[in-house]
């Protein structure tokens, strides 16, 4: 269904104070592409969501005079684009995505269904290009963000995405989804992003929540990871989903993370081929793990009521309760919390005995 951008232009004229616009494919574009773009320049804008139908439908002129007006919105903070069919990103010009790099109070960037192809490293460079050392950003999501068509393609394709992201000094938080690299018709293993580019995302200080799925990472990478992980100190929230890797680099990654004070929430969703050893390295960086308070793998109704356990023990204060100098009056405390829930604090008993004489006084 197609919009009328006339209907957008009188929305923008009788709400001066609209924050947030939507854009797909307009029946009028040709004909009122002119007006929309005056009024949306005035406006206090500060959320736009661009459909690819509606890039589409405008003429090569318009995209680029369009892309080149989002730096002049001046309350713009969130770039949304997404694609409701399959899109071929290269209409959209280099000069158009360099644009974003000029938007200085953007906070949120997304590029979403953009179904990007090897093909298409022009369209990876431009966009790698308007996010380095971007100043305002504090999240990048690029979700779902290309396709499973990597034939003919060559290794280390998403090198300058990854490059790019982990150059911009305030990101907190980035997403990183999409097909992943395949065994292709011809046998060949191709791997998307080199060790060195996912070692400088991991280096990047400011980077609080991270995921990265769908990308089929496998062993060499998830040790570049576990690596990363031994020193890194601001990721809280670390997704690694569906990915490509065996036994051994999952027990890398599990060796690292069991020193690892900062990751509170860990996923590990549907992993493969990491084995029965992967699953006992995992319980053993529980064990030794005081600060996970989730974590998701694919995993028995058992197996996961044991790793609930761990996750709720932690989140009750386990971590306290190791520390030395703890005082007496912080161990009543943690006990009195979680009195409600027995499995936690018979574990927190069997684990620290000296708790037992503070329980029989309570």
């Amino acid at each position: 269904m197609a919009m009328q951008l006339k209907g957008a232009i009188q929305r923008l004229t009788e709400e001066p104070d609209l924050k947030e616009i939507s854009l797909i494919a307009a029946s009028d574009v040709d004909m009122e592409i002119d007006s929309f773009l005056l009024c949306l320049k005035e406006s206090q804008i500060q959320k736009v969501v661009v459909w690819t139908d509606f890039l589409s439908s405008l003429q090569e002129d318009k995209m680029l005079e369009f892309l080149q007006l989002l730096p002049l919105l001046a309350n713009l903070k969130e770039l949304i684009f997404k694609s409701s069919s399959r899109f071929h990103v290269e209409i959209i010009p280099g000069e158009g995505l360099l644009s974003i790099r000029q938007i200085v109070g953007l906070k949120r960037l997304v590029f979403e269904d953009m179904q990007v192809t090897a093909l298409q490293t022009g369209f990876i460079q431009s966009l790698s290009d308007a996010m380095q050392n971007h100043a305002s950003l504090q999240e990048v999501v690029l979700s779902n963000f290309f396709s499973n068509d990597w034939a003919n393609t060559e290794d280390d394709t998403l090198d300058p995405l990854f490059l790019a992201v982990a150059t911009i000094p305030n990101l907190e938080r980035l997403t990183f989804t999409g097909c992943g690299g395949y065994v292709l018709n011809c046998g060949q293993q191709v791997s998307l992003v080199s060790t060195r580019a996912l070692a400088a995302v991991f280096q990047n200080a400011s980077i609080e929540e991270l995921q990265l799925s769908f990308l089929e990472l496998d062993d060499p990478q998830f040790e570049t990871i576990a690596m990363q992980l031994a020193k890194n100190k601001s990721i809280n929230s670390l997704a690694l989903d569906y990915h490509n890797l065996a036994e051994h680099g999952f027990c890398e990654l599990m060796a690292a993370m069991e020193t690892n004070q900062s990751i509170k929430n860990l996923s590990l969703r549907s992993l493969w081929n990491i084995g029965s050893k992967g699953f006992e390295e995992a319980m053993r960086m529980l064990r030794h793990n005081y600060w996970i308070e989730s974590l998701s793998v694919t995993a028995s109704p058992s197996q996961q009521a044991e790793i609930d356990l761990y996750s709720r023990m932690n989140g009750a204060g386990r971590c306290l309760l190791r520390e030395p100098g703890t005082s007496m009056s912080q161990w009543v405390d943690v006990l009195a919390a979680n009195s409600e829930d027995i499995d936690v604090v018979r574990s927190l008993l069997r684990e620290i005995p000296d708790l037992c004489k503070i329980a029989t006084r309570c």
